[in-house]
């Protein structure tokens, strides 16, 4: 079902698509859109605009109300979304990896505090991920302290995918001697 609203005189269109079979949604003609997706409905990241080559996910600066039932894998769940902002919390305490989660979401700024109490892979996380937060920094550095990585070799702050620049920033932060008291590497001193 799809529910398209076509906006006139100059404006930006925008408009709202629910995606509730398999098929083909068209999204070329919004700049902005809210999509619906249902809890048990996989998208596929090969969806695209035939007309510009961009993806479904280019589109996406926002994404609120997840649900993502009993999934314990979100390896590269959010990768390449190149105009993704923020993502509001939700529940990953049945997640045990978070590997490439955001890998290169260039423009991400904002990360909540995931629960991180199964998660026993974190590599290239927030890889190219140059505009998070402070406060970002923070929750990120919250959540390796309370993941259960266990591989030395992992347990650096490079592995996460943050940059020597981002590594500065957070040994300002308050949750960076949890970071390493809970025995993570500052490797990019």
């Amino acid at each position: 079902m799809q529910n398209r609203q076509q906006v006139g005189g100059g404006k930006e269109p925008t408009g709202t698509i629910n995606i509730s079979e398999n098929g083909s949604y068209n999204v070329k003609n919004y700049a902005e859109a809210n999509v619906n997706i249902p809890n048990d409905f996989n998208v596929k990241a090969g969806i695209s605009n035939p007309t510009t080559g961009n993806t479904f996910k280019d589109f996406i600066t926002e994404i609120t109300n997840i649900n993502i039932g009993s999934l314990t894998l979100l390896t590269s769940f959010f990768t390449q979304y190149s105009n993704l902002k923020s993502v509001e919390l939700f529940d990953t305490s049945n997640v045990t990896s978070m590997t490439y989660m955001f890998y290169r979401n260039l423009n991400l700024e904002d990360v909540p505090l995931f629960n991180t109490s199964k998660v026993t892979s974190m590599l290239d996380i927030f890889t190219d991920c140059s505009k998070l937060t402070d406060a970002s920094l923070n929750n990120i550095l919250a959540m390796a302290a309370n993941s259960i990585v266990t591989t030395t070799a992992n347990k650096k702050i490079s592995k996460l995918g943050l940059s020597q620049a981002q590594a500065v920033r957070c040994r300002t932060l308050s949750n960076y001697q949890a970071f390493i008291n809970a025995g993570w590497v500052d490797d990019l001193q």
